[in-house]
């Protein structure tokens, strides 16, 4: 439970300040097709990620995937922050 919630608080930490960044970054007029696309590919890539906890949970047992799970999501974010710093 703790995980899931330092993930969802990593998560909002890291996609808040990235939406800005780009809204500021990418022109007006290209903003549509510009988010469209990150929407399409972070949708495409949803099956390789479904895929690839299944196989974990397979190797390694559903709570431990889990975990496993959680806590890279969190290094992810703890990266992508220091980017911003």
């Amino acid at each position: 439970l703790l995980l899931s919630f330092l993930t969802g608080g990593m998560n909002a930490m890291v996609n808040v300040p990235l939406a800005a960044h780009f809204q500021t970054e990418v022109p007006v007029h290209m903003q549509g097709r510009f988010f469209s696309l990150v929407s399409f590919g972070s949708h495409l890539l949803v099956p390789l990620g479904v895929s690839v906890a299944g196989m974990l949970a397979e190797a390694v047992g559903a709570d431990a995937a889990f975990i496993i799970n959680n806590m890279m999501a969190i290094l992810v974010a703890v990266f992508a922050l220091k980017g911003y710093t």
